[in-house]
């Protein structure tokens, strides 16, 4: 996640203690999360209770907030390190060299209008998961991030799009038995969407 100001291969200090703040904050709920879930059944005579999803999502969040907690300080560690050498470099060269053809270094608002995308998608999908279905909403919303936000390949975002949706739907409905939202519009409810 390069969030960077300054020098391309030195990341800003802010961003790294930001991402280790919001790495024990997700830590932290998920550890609430996982402790919190056996207050609620964990399994019925149907098959899972209440409180199964809970457990499961917040051990995930405890794995995936211990990796990136991980990852931010071995980030701060090498920066450091990265840091020591360059003032011990330009102690030794006084001279600053300016190269032209230097690429400038990534703006942020770049990632504000990526996050603001996925903001906006999110909105769009839940507005519209009553009205086409979670099958159709969540295939549209794996396709917008897949091919426009992660630039994969029209095969590659079809498949994992219809995974995600369908295969999805009816892993939830049938095996798990979860209801998930059908579609209101009566021509996808006779397809079964």
């Amino acid at each position: 996640m390069p969030s960077f100001i300054g020098h391309p291969d030195k990341p800003d200090r802010f961003a790294t203690w930001l991402g280790i703040g919001f790495s024990g904050l997700l830590l932290a709920s998920g550890v609430f999360m996982a402790i919190s879930a056996p207050t609620l059944r964990l399994f019925s005579t149907t098959g899972p209770g209440s409180g199964f999803l809970p457990l499961i999502i917040g051990l995930a969040l405890v794995v995936v907030a211990a990796l990136f907690l991980i990852q931010r300080v071995v980030e701060l560690r090498e920066r450091s390190t990265a840091e020591a050498m360059d003032n011990a470099h330009a102690a030794i060269a006084s001279v600053d060299e300016t190269i032209e053809g230097d690429a400038p270094a990534p703006l942020p608002e770049a990632g504000l209008t990526r996050a603001g995308l996925i903001i906006v998608s999110l909105i769009l999908l839940a507005s519209t998961l009553e009205y086409l279905g979670f099958q159709l909403s969540m295939f549209f919303f794996l396709l917008f991030h897949l091919r426009v936000l992660g630039k994969r390949s029209w095969v590659t975002t079809l498949i994992m799009a219809a995974v995600g949706s369908f295969l999805v739907f009816a892993l939830f409905s049938g095996l798990l038995r979860v209801t998930l939202p059908r579609s209101d519009i009566p021509f996808l409810e006779s397809l079964g969407l």
